[in-house]
């Protein structure tokens, strides 16, 4: 699709599939996104009026195919971390472009793996003994004639990803790579002849408008992918049947013709179970019977929707952490249980009435449990236990428990300040900026044993099969080791590194021999 859009764009002379398509996963997913979305406005915010002459025409017209290299491996966002440098060579009046580390790799860029041949470089100007930041390059990244990469840099595609696997997000690494001084995007700063480097303070910011420009533009784009996964959750809970709702979710989620994919069905469902069971319980409760001992909050009717009292590090303690999430569950249990014994309707029609009000109650309950056996097994530990294990354990309980209250993202977040009546709220502003305080600070305590924490599991690298999670810690070496393994990239670099689709594909466009017109 991405090469469709690219021939028709050459053909005609358009930018409409530049930033429709990418909405609907159509260019994005394409090794030639980059080229209108990127590189040329690359060199139209950056280059001068010669360089504009020299290089949009070659750009638009498809003499070259470009990307924007910005992103490292060990940065991204982070431009002044770049470690790409740009030495000047006043002997031979060209720049020297050199990856001095392994996280300096160029990584992810579109295109770059085995789909472009020039790109706007991002690297830090070095002129004598001064580093002048971040700049704008234009260097060739292969040759046009046969697609072999330039002497000195070395390319490859950065493996499977969760999506736009066509979208040939690529690495490069550079060896002294020389390109001429004119080369260097110099609207906004310039270095002259004999080294002199000059720049427009006021105009020193709009090296980054790229990228500026381009995350302007996501929102739109999400937008209209959001709508689409709404689209089809919507269209889907329509259709089915509703006795198929238990059997058959969690197998057509695995479908990629589905447009998405889940894991395991709807906990919707699974919510509601435990929803049905809670509501069962207060009904046992309320004519007299007995109920589940996990249960026995639910028979304290007399503090459950009280205000809560604690103050300062008493919320560190695990009693007034259970009773928060204790007395919210409670509170949220009786009011579903409430509104749909109250309803007047069906039962049926009531529980899908105030399905999201016993769902919340069902979370919470959970929440509690969770928080209530977490606290139990360190109560439980034997006497031998290191006071120090002990200590750290009980930062990480208060961590879950305090976290989750004051978390925005914590489903029903507000459900922990409510209470049932018109009191004041359970949780007041002074309180819950007390458990913002004590978080920060537990975070502080954990940070030091948190390798600590997590090497306990013992997990093995290979268990992992994550670069970015192996015990040595040499997160960017162990990237570039497995990205340099992968097939595609051992194939085409026993070809001289070129990928076999691009005399099919690209070269084509580079020579210029595209198919006539379609007639409309």
């Amino acid at each position: 699709m991405g090469k469709i859009c690219l021939d028709d764009m050459l053909g005609y002379g358009h930018d409409h599939f530049v930033w429709i398509t990418p909405r609907y996963n159509l260019i994005n997913a394409s090794p030639f996104g980059h080229k209108a979305v990127l590189f040329e406005p690359a060199m139209e915010h950056n280059g001068t009026a010669e360089q504009k002459a020299r290089w949009l025409p070659l750009a638009r017209s498809g003499k070259i195919m470009g990307t924007y290299a910005q992103t490292e491996l060990g940065q991204g966002s982070f431009v002044r971390g770049i470690e790409t440098t740009a030495t000047f060579d006043r002997d031979t009046d060209e720049f020297v472009i050199h990856s001095s580390t392994v996280s300096s790799a160029k990584f992810w860029p579109a295109g770059l793996g085995f789909s472009t041949t020039h790109g706007t470089v991002m690297a830090r100007l070095i002129v004598g003994d001064k580093d002048h930041g971040p700049h704008l390059f234009v260097v060739q990244l292969r040759s046009i004639d046969d697609g072999k990469p330039i002497p000195g840099i070395k390319m490859g595609d950065v493996g499977l990803k969760l999506g736009y696997n066509e979208a040939d997000n690529g690495f490069a690494t550079f060896k002294n790579v020389h390109a001429p001084r004119s080369h260097m995007l110099m609207a906004h700063s310039q270095v002259s002849r004999n080294g002199t480097y000059t720049k427009d303070p006021l105009r020193a910011k709009l090296s980054y408008l790229v990228m500026l420009l381009v995350r302007g533009k996501m929102p739109g784009v999400f937008t209209v992918q959001l709508a689409q996964a709404t689209t089809i959750a919507t269209r889907y809970s329509v259709v089915r049947e509703q006795d198929l709702a238990v059997r058959w979710p969690w197998v057509h989620g695995y479908f990629w013709l589905t447009g998405g994919t889940t894991f395991e069905g709807e906990n919707y469902v699974l919510w509601q179970q435990v929803g049905r069971h809670l509501l069962k319980q207060l009904d046992r409760f309320q004519d007299g019977e007995s109920i589940e001992p996990q249960m026995q909050y639910l028979t304290n009717s007399k503090d459950y929707n009280a205000a809560c009292t604690a103050s300062g590090e008493q919320f560190l303690d695990a009693e007034v952490q259970l009773s928060i999430y204790r007395n919210r569950a409670h509170r949220l249990i009786v009011k579903a249980h409430t509104a749909i014994r109250s309803s007047g309707r069906t039962l049926a029609e009531a529980w899908n009435e105030h399905m999201m009000l016993h769902i919340s109650a069902s979370r919470a309950h959970i929440e509690y449990l969770v928080l209530k056996s977490f606290g139990d097994t360190i109560a439980s530990l034997p006497d031998t236990t290191s006071s120090n294990l002990g200590t750290v354990l009980s930062h990480v309980c208060s961590l879950f428990a305090l976290s989750t209250v004051i978390n925005p993202r914590s489903v029903d977040a507000l459900s922990f300040l409510e209470t049932n009546g018109t009191q004041a709220p359970y949780l007041n502003c002074v309180q819950l900026d007390t458990i913002r305080a004590l978080v920060n600070d537990l975070l502080d305590k954990l940070l030091p044993d948190a390798i600590a924490l997590t090497d306990a599991w013992d997990f093995s690298d290979t268990s992992l099969c994550s670069t970015l999670g192996m015990y040595n810690g040499d997160v960017y070496g162990n990237m570039m080791r497995w990205v340099e393994q992968l097939p595609i990239n051992q194939k085409v670099w026993e070809n001289d590194g070129v990928q076999e689709g691009w005399k099919d594909w690209v070269d084509p466009i580079l020579k210029q021999e595209m198919e006539a017109k379609a007639k409309l």
